[in-house]
């Protein structure tokens, strides 16, 4: 026969599991700040973003970012759920009221409703729920313009390819991707 006295659990152990699952799902989105600088040519087109907070500055004063590229079909899936998410929506309007300008937007204006696409693609970014098709290590030099691959993670048609080769260093031609991850690190 079951003791009377002793408490439920039930209930209250899936409301402190719960919150437990909720509290690690932000402390993750808190370790990673996806941002979006721009877009793939290939198609179908796929994002790209760096995570603004694994930014490192080198001492020799140039800096190492992590870039990853989600496919687009995948990444506009999850944005269409997520768009009916609540807590999504109340953080990508508390982010947006701040001022908040994305990096693919510091080379040219994106009207409210591009803005709002961004935060949100930014918002599936940082949720990890696509997965990323290709990684890469980007190292950027501010004063001389240029940028080169440190390390670069591909998972394209089923397959993993790894280079881990520094490659020479790039020029940054205006309005790309690189020149946009130069804006966000270097002014």
């Amino acid at each position: 026969m079951a003791d009377t006295n002793e408490p439920r659990r039930g209930p209250a152990l899936a409301y402190v599991l719960g919150g437990a699952i909720c509290a690690a799902t932000q402390a993750q989105q808190a370790i990673v700040d996806w941002r979006l600088i721009g877009m793939t040519a290939s198609s179908p087109a796929a994002y790209v973003f760096y995570d603004a907070n694994g930014v490192r500055k080198l001492p020799n004063g140039r800096f190492e970012a992590w870039l990853k590229t989600l496919p687009g079909p995948a990444t506009e899936k999850a944005a269409s759920k997520l768009a009916d998410d609540q807590a999504h929506l109340d953080h990508m309007t508390k982010k947006i009221a701040a001022g908040y300008v994305p990096p693919v937007g510091l080379d040219h204006e994106l009207s409210s409703k591009e803005l709002t696409g961004v935060v949100l693609m930014e918002e599936v970014a940082n949720a990890s729920s696509v997965q990323p098709v290709i990684r890469m290590l980007e190292e950027i030099d501010c004063e001389n313009r240029v940028s080169r691959d440190l390390s670069l993670q591909a998972h394209l048609n089923g397959q993993d390819a790894s280079i881990e080769k520094t490659s020479e260093w790039q020029h940054l031609a205006p309005e790309t991707n690189m020149s946009r991850l130069h804006l966000a690190l270097c002014h």
